[in-house]
């Protein structure tokens, strides 16, 4: 499998994530995961999903302080990606959390139409002055999704509490799009996710969907002219035939 081209690094140094010196071992086909200034890189395997081949994003990670993210989810070539996560941060301080993926695409020389959605709940555990809150991390959204250079995001900052011990908070749904894309072609897909935690037990359980498609072609004009082209042909031989 190819390294990812350097400008695809500069993306994912920008975006999120902190990368740092572990930039370089991301490969398309590969998720890394980070808990703080931990991070952990996993292979992407292959799966086949109703005939079409998806990659399978199932990866958890937990560093020396007990802290632990987990994600599950699929990225397929069609292209789109879909995912959960459940993090949770049992330090004192807030923490970052966060995971990044790219997957190769082939969109030819066409305009594209880009969607992304985030949603789901926090939990405060201990009901601590703090409350519960979750805000992105060295990016812009929670969910910063790219497409070569071209970035689209999903996922504001957010606070609640506090109430009582184990308060359940609904984030989202937060939508983006449909809006104006790219235009091809394009190679690469993919998406970080980055945002910070409060402290003490407390859980953030995510869910989030992106995609990017090519315009479709015009087909109701296309079949109108077809028509149009059709009874003119009609007419024409109807005169020719006539004695």
């Amino acid at each position: 499998m190819r390294k990812i081209p350097a400008f695809m690094l500069v993306v994912f140094l920008v975006l999120g994530l902190s990368l740092a010196a572990s930039a370089d071992t991301i490969e398309p086909g590969q998720i890394m995961l980070q808990i703080g200034g931990d991070f952990q890189v996993f292979d992407m395997g292959l799966v086949n999903v109703d005939g079409k081949e998806a990659y399978n994003l199932a990866s958890a990670f937990s560093n020396g302080g007990g802290a632990s993210i987990q994600v599950n989810g699929l990225a397929n070539p069609d292209p789109a990606i879909a995912w959960g996560l459940t993090a949770i941060n049992p330090t004192a301080n807030p923490l970052n959390f966060g995971f990044m993926l790219a997957i190769p695409i082939a969109l030819g020389n066409v305009p594209t139409i880009v969607n992304a959605s985030i949603s789901g709940g926090l939990t405060d555990f201990t009901a601590d002055p703090v409350g519960v809150a979750i805000t992105p991390f060295n990016q812009p959204d929670i969910q910063v999704n790219f497409a070569d250079g071209f970035t689209w995001g999903v996922g504001p900052a957010a606070v609640f509490g506090p109430t009582f011990p184990g308060a359940l908070y609904v984030y989202g749904a937060h939508l983006f799009g449909p809006a104006a894309g790219p235009n091809g072609p394009l190679a690469i897909f993919g998406e970080t996710v980055s945002f910070t935690l409060t402290p003490n037990g407390d859980i953030a359980s995510l869910t989030g969907y992106c995609r990017i498609d090519a315009v479709p072609l015009p087909t109701t004009l296309f079949t109108l002219g077809a028509g149009v082209l059709g009874l003119a042909l009609a007419t024409r031989r109807r005169k020719q035939d006539r004695p």
